[in-house]
């Protein structure tokens, strides 16, 4: 879900939240970006097998809450805040090159529109937006595929504990 976010963050910094496309990992539409990203994060978490500390947390799971024992609610809902807590902590820190040119780009593009209202600065906007976040992208994506496998391998571990 954080990759998803980052994705989608991205997309719109760059002005490819209009061109959505089927995301099948989370069966929704999502930005190019987005979708390129959930499909990095499925290879790394094949290619660094973290599926197996997935699938042997899961069978443990079993012997910790047994099937004919209910969950307690508080101690569920402490988790599940603290998951989307991360989760947006995370999925914004991959976002964040991307964001921040963009929100740079978006100030100059003000500036020009209050300066020189008679030029359509969106027409001229787009283009370099999505360029500008492209090669921001393209810069920053080794430090992304990083932190993204980071990221999955210490969650599996806390998973499978």
């Amino acid at each position: 879900a954080a990759v998803s976010l980052a994705g989608e963050l991205m997309g719109f910094m760059t002005g490819f939240q209009a061109a959505s496309m089927f995301d099948p990992i989370t069966g929704a539409n999502s930005s190019a970006i987005g979708v390129f990203l959930s499909l990095v994060a499925g290879v790394l978490l094949f290619s660094f097998e973290i599926h197996h500390i997935l699938i042997a947390g899961l069978a443990q799971s079993f012997s910790v809450i047994p099937v004919t024992q209910g969950l307690e609610l508080s101690d569920s809902l402490a988790a599940i805040t603290a998951a989307i807590n991360n989760m947006m902590k995370i999925g914004v820190q991959l976002a964040a090159p991307v964001m921040v040119i963009g929100f740079l780009g978006y100030c100059v593009f003000g500036i020009f529109n209050r300066m020189i209202p008679q030029l359509h600065v969106f027409f001229i906007s787009l283009p370099i937006s999505i360029g500008v976040g492209l090669i921001i992208l393209g810069i920053s994506l080794a430090g992304v595929i990083t932190l993204i496998g980071q990221e999955l391998e210490k969650n599996a571990i806390l998973f499978g504990a």
